[in-house]
Order: structure tokens, then sequence, then C-alpha cells
């Protein structure tokens, strides 16, 4: 069994937060970086004006472990989610049809 699946809530939390502070810093050392901590609470990487609680413009993010939402993952424009893994995913590139990616076969 993978250790990864035996995480708890809590944990994942510290482990997530962990990452987006060590992202926050990182950026905080470049020179041309823009970081904005308002009082609204929300905090802006590349960005004066956060609109979420973390809004991070002009880059990826990434987690070297399980990344979890209480909501949707949401995409925007000619887009979908990809695993990298076995090279398929989804895809959508108009408000009719979603596509399998990667030639995979629907199962």
């Amino acid at each position: 069994m993978n250790s990864n699946n035996n995480l708890k809530p809590n944990k994942m939390k510290k482990q997530f937060f962990t990452l987006i502070v060590t992202a926050i810093f990182t950026i905080t050392n470049q020179s041309n970086a823009q970081n904005t901590f308002p009082s609204s609470g929300n905090v802006g990487i590349g960005t004066s004006a956060p609109n979420h609680k973390l809004d991070v413009i002009g880059g990826n993010i990434s987690s070297d472990g399980a990344v979890y939402a209480n909501n949707w993952f949401r995409s925007f424009g000619n887009s979908g989610w990809y695993n990298e893994t076995f090279g398929g995913g989804w895809h959508m590139s108009d408000d009719q049809w979603i596509r399998a990616y990667g030639s995979k076969s629907v199962y």
C-alpha cells in the first residue's frame, strides 16, 4: 500500500501550506516578483490585485504529493486534465464535446 494514501487531512493541509509558503518565499527572492498580501486576506503571487485566497499569475503550481479539492477542479479555455504517467486525459475545446486526450479509449 502506498503510504501517501494514509495521509490524514490535517497533514495534507500542512504539506500544502508548506508548499505554498516555500513558493512565496522563492518568488519573493526574485527581483522582478510582485507578491501581495492585502487586508482582504487574499494572497497574490505575480499580481497586485488577488481575487482569490491564493491567486498565482504567470506560472504553474506543482506538488510532489496529492492535491485535493472540496469542490470542482476548474480550468478555462481550450484545456483539460492530463495524466502524465499514462499519457491520457480529458479535454474540452468547445461547448459541445468532452474528448478523450492522447488517443485513449473510454472504458
